[in-house]
């Protein structure tokens, strides 16, 4: 199986997509994962002649044919500006040409972050408005949505101090990013796996999170 990512920091942060990618390989599934991301990039920007990132992209796909493209989608512009974000699929999704396609929304910010401050909104609201969004875009396109932003609630719901999220209470920590595997796992599989050793997580966080996230 050959997967493409395109995102940004919530999908490098902690070289997330080898994450899934020795995930994968370890529960008996050949997977080979590629990515194309920018910090704090939207889709729209890949789709610009002449810009590094989509030299990359095309780079990419002279030589690969993928079976899986997971988008992400800028946090704010995603909920923003969602036709921006319907464009921009529209124009990657036949670019790529992949079988399937993934919308992978990517955690929302933590409470006591500066952009929920600025824009009005709990961690609920953010959570809730991203859904909403990828889920409009999803429809369109005939995609499936891997959602980190719905498992992060669900978990700091259970577990309050879980440590999801990384300084800035923006990005995700190590342990988020393992995470945010185990849900694009699912969502690829449609199971849970049964081999967790390529995940360097403390067993016993894992045991108590591992419910929530497939419950």
């Amino acid at each position: 199986m050959k997967i493409l990512f395109i995102g940004n920091s919530a999908t490098y942060c902690n070289d997330m997509p080898l994450i899934l990618e020795a995930l994968i390989n370890a529960n008996q599934k050949s997977a080979k994962v590629d990515s194309v991301t920018r910090g704090g990039g939207r889709l729209c920007e890949n789709l610009s002649d002449g810009d590094k990132k989509n030299a990359e992209l095309k780079e990419l796909l002279s030589v690969n044919e993928y079976d899986v493209l997971f988008l992400q989608e800028h946090g704010i512009h995603g909920i923003r500006n969602v036709q921006g974000f319907i464009d921009s699929a529209g124009e990657l999704i036949p670019l790529v040409g992949a079988k399937r396609v993934i919308l992978y929304v990517p955690c929302a910010r933590k409470e006591g972050n500066e952009v929920l401050t600025r824009c009005g909104w709990t961690n609920a609201d953010m959570v809730r408005l991203a859904n909403r969004s990828y889920e409009r875009v999803a429809e369109i396109y005939n995609a499936e949505v891997s959602s980190a932003a719905t498992c992060f609630k669900k978990i700091l719901d259970v577990i309050p101090d879980a440590p999801l999220y990384a300084e800035d209470i923006a990005h995700p920590s190590y342990i988020g990013s393992c995470v945010i595997s185990l849900v694009h796992y699912r969502t690829l599989f449609g199971e849970a796996p049964s081999d967790l050793s390529a995940l360097n997580v403390e067993s016993e966080l894992l045991e108590k999170m591992l419910p929530i996230i497939y419950g």
